[in-house]
C-alpha cells in the first residue's frame, strides 16, 4: 500500500473541497433559475386571468391567494406551463369553483 504524507492528503482534501463548493454554487444557480421560471409563469397566469376577466392584477393576486392557485401552479409547474392561456384560464376557474364549493361544505 502506498504511504503518503500529510501534505498530500491536505492537497487532496483542498481539491475535493473546491469541487464541492463549485457543485453547491451550480446547484444554487439552477435552483434560482427554477424559482425565476415559476415566478414568471405565475406572473403570466395573473396577467392573463386579469385580462380575461377584466380584473386588476391586484384583485387576481388576492383571488389566487384566497384559493391557493399560486401554490398549485408552482407545485405542478412542469405540467401546467406547457398549456396555452385559454386552458389555464379554464383551469383557474375550475379550481376556484371547486374550492369555493369545498369552503361552503
Amino acid at each position: 500500500m502506498y504511504e503518503y504524507d500529510i501534505d498530500y492528503w491536505k492537497h487532496i482534501f483542498m481539491i475535493m473541497e473546491k469541487e464541492l463548493n463549485q457543485l453547491e454554487k451550480e446547484f444554487k444557480q439552477r435552483q434560482m433559475g427554477i424559482v425565476e421560471e415559476r415566478a414568471r409563469f405565475v406572473s403570466f397566469c395573473i396577467e392573463q386571468y386579469a385580462r380575461a376577466k377584466n380584473m386588476s392584477t391586484e384583485d387576481v393576486v388576492s383571488l389566487f391567494e384566497k384559493y391557493g392557485i399560486t401554490e398549485h401552479f408552482c407545485e405542478f409547474f412542469e405540467v401546467l406551463h406547457t398549456h396555452g392561456h385559454n386552458w389555464l384560464i379554464e383551469e383557474i376557474d375550475e379550481m376556484i369553483n371547486k374550492r369555493k364549493h369545498m369552503q361552503r361544505n
